[in-house]
């Protein structure tokens, strides 16, 4: 005896692949009956009633779910895998992802037994954070998973909270720039503050910022610049102001400076200044034929040099290279005075 599987069997029941021998013998008892009496393959007797069984096990197949979250980054464009998401249940991490580059990501799970499943979904924060300012939040979902009776799992995802979705916001820290000139000053002795320069917006001519001259000669201006600026080339103006001190002759000259501020997506900014020209401001004093000398070597002439912008950020000193270059042109201006006088 043995038990068949045939098309209305049972959805997930499998069938007990056992037999069982069973030998029945029937005898005429003389009077008008007959008697039969039953043994199982060893010859035991298997008297009334069931005295074996057939066992059937009903198994399911397991069953798969998919949580689901969206991540947007504004600020700049969101990379492939850039960003990682985790997955808790019971405040166990059961998954980790990361988003694809249209800012999608996703949680693929499988599951044997019908159950109850809440989880929890947030980003992970990392350590160092490149600019970017994260979206902190807990989102919840919600697995179900139970028996269709037929064999087979089934598990139904729902989110409590709404669609699972975080925003990342994207902005580079602030920068600066240092425009740094040259002024000279023909027949007397530069003081410190005398002369007046002028920072303009090329385009419109409002004057920016203004600053005087160090008695080294150097005139700096600070600029600053933020996020907003990134991808962005700002023209300026470098002009001297006349203020008619007596005796002097200004230099009527106008620089133009450029600065490019760039966004290395690291959270980064960076401006780098540029010129064609030499910011140098050269004045001449005259004290009207008295032979009165101010303190300056009428009779001592300055080399050119060559004083270019600078550029500088949080990280690179930037301070260090205009110096250098300012007691670079004051070196020159002592070595030819000493060899005129030797």
């Amino acid at each position: 005896m043995a038990e068949a599987a045939t098309d209305d069997s049972p959805k997930g029941v499998s069938v007990d692949g056992g037999t069982r021998v069973v030998r029945v013998s029937v005898t005429d008892n003389g009077d008008g009956t007959i008697s039969a009496t039953a043994t199982d393959g060893d010859g035991n007797s298997l008297g009334t009633g069931s005295k074996f069984s057939f066992t059937n096990a009903y198994r399911v197949t397991q069953t798969s779910a998919t949580i689901q979250g969206t991540k947007s980054l504004e600020g700049r464009e969101l990379r492939d895998g850039e960003f990682t998401f985790e997955l808790l249940e019971d405040g166990r991490q059961v998954a980790m992802t990361s988003n694809d580059a249209e800012g999608r990501f996703s949680f693929d799970l499988t599951y044997d037994k019908p159950g109850e499943h809440e989880y929890v979904v947030r980003e992970v924060v990392p350590g160092e954070t490149r600019g970017v300012s994260f979206d902190t939040h807990e989102a919840v979902a919600h697995v179900s998973v139970s028996d269709n009776g037929a064999g087979a799992l089934v598990a139904n995802v729902t989110y409590p909270g709404g669609d699972v979705s975080f925003k990342n916001t994207y902005a580079a820290e602030g920068t600066s720039a240092r425009i740094v000139a040259v002024k000279r000053l023909e027949g007397a002795t530069l003081a410190d503050g005398q002369f007046t320069f002028q920072l303009s917006d090329a385009e419109t001519g409002t004057v920016l910022q203004s600053a005087t001259n160090a008695a080294d000669g150097s005139v700096t201006f600070a600029l600053g610049y933020g996020a907003a600026d990134a991808g962005k080339t700002f023209t300026y103006k470098v002009s001297e102001r006349n203020d008619g001190q007596a005796g002097v002759t200004y230099d009527g000259s106008s620089y133009t400076v450029k600065v490019e501020v760039t966004d290395d997506g690291e959270g980064h900014l960076s401006a780098k200044a540029s010129t064609d020209d030499y910011l140098v401001f050269t004045n001449r004093y005259d004290a009207g034929g008295s032979g009165e000398n101010p303190g300056g070597s009428p009779d001592v002439e300055t080399p050119p040099a060559k004083q270019l912008p600078q550029t500088s950020d949080p990280l690179a000193g930037p301070g260090l290279e205009a110096s250098i270059a300012v007691a670079g042109i004051a070196a020159i201006v002592v070595a030819v005075l000493v060899r005129r006088r030797g």
